[in-house]
């Protein structure tokens, strides 16, 4: 099994470098190369037990090892819902999940509404109705 620790050695070895200092989000990782894009390494229930654990999507990589990711409808939800619960609403919220929804070649539109409506989103700023 592949550890965090295992996997963060990997990102290093590939680059990537911790999200640390002024303008950065604690906790995660980014590439230098790409420097607006960064995620983290959560642990607890996915999306608060919310996520549909069979929209998993496995990602096979050398030897058994493999990379789980959430289903679209989840970043897309959770990016909604992060925009949803401030105050100023940080339009790169709104912009990563309106790109998300947009690269999506196809996606759960029931499961995608009701997700964005538990994130405290609100499906139609994606254009969804």
């Amino acid at each position: 099994m592949v550890t965090d620790i295992d996997f963060a050695r990997f990102l290093f070895a590939e680059g990537f470098q911790k999200d640390e200092g002024p303008g950065r989000f604690h906790g995660g990782y980014f590439h230098p190369d790409v420097p607006r894009f960064g995620f983290e390494f959560v642990s607890g229930t996915l999306f608060d037990g919310r996520s549909d654990y069979n929209k998993l999507l496995a990602v096979p990589m050398s030897g058994n090892a493999e990379v789980v990711f959430p289903a679209i409808e989840d970043l897309i939800a959770d990016r909604l819902g992060q925009y949803a619960s401030s105050n100023n609403r940080s339009e790169d919220m709104r912009l990563q999940a309106l790109l998300m929804f947009s690269l999506a070649s196809e996606y759960d539109r029931d499961y995608l509404k009701r997700r964005i409506v538990e994130e405290t989103g609100d499906p139609t700023v994606i254009g969804l109705v």
